[in-house]
């Protein structure tokens, strides 16, 4: 099993005081994941804040050495939690700092908004982008710009994860909010 972080960092990302579930969490997350989106073993995937790993760590034993997982994060004790706990176990999977993005209460130290944030990969680079619990913490052009940037990291099959606090509903979703200025290109959007 991998480790799970010190509750410090996980009442950091949710309600985690238990360590159980916190990973119980994850791999709800992770099942509804691979169901909903027919995540592939092979599948190269981002976490657009990844946090102290809750997905990534239910993700580990699904995932195949073909495939990838990067995440990131504006909050650098989660992260200096992850590198030296899951990706030296990992190979595959690699955490990123997003240090230059200004978020309060995560990184007030940040000079770059949210909304001109560009993400530190290439176009097409994932078939799968997942946001948990992300963008409910934004301003709307910081949403705007966060949706375009996954947009432009997908492949032209992939899929992104928007995970909204909304309860009772699961389904996938190929309707747009008109009020969010989205690229035509962008895929169907999946609300858990």
């Amino acid at each position: 099993m991998l480790p799970t972080p010190p509750e410090s960092l996980r009442v950091w990302v949710g309600p985690f005081a238990d360590a159980e579930l916190f990973r119980a969490s994850g791999t709800r997350n992770a099942h509804s994941i691979v169901e909903l989106c027919g995540l592939k073993p092979d599948a190269r995937v981002l976490e657009v804040g990844c946090g102290c790993g809750r997905i990534a760590t239910a993700l580990a034993s699904y995932i195949s050495e073909n495939g990838s997982y990067d995440g990131f994060d504006v909050a650098a004790p989660l992260l200096n939690w992850c590198r030296p706990e899951l990706q030296p176990r990992l190979p595959n999977f690699r955490f990123q700092l997003a240090d230059e993005v200004h978020a309060p209460g995560h990184n007030p130290s940040g000079t770059k908004n949210a909304a001109e944030f560009s993400f530190p990969y290439a176009s097409g680079s994932f078939d799968l982008v997942i946001l948990s619990s992300v963008l409910t913490h934004m301003m709307p052009e910081a949403i705007e710009n966060y949706l375009r940037e996954t947009c432009s990291l997908l492949g032209q099959l992939g899929v992104h994860q928007c995970v909204s606090l909304r309860r009772g509903r699961s389904h996938r979703s190929d309707q747009r909010d008109d009020r969010l200025r989205l690229p035509p290109q962008a895929g169907p959007m999946l609300d858990l």
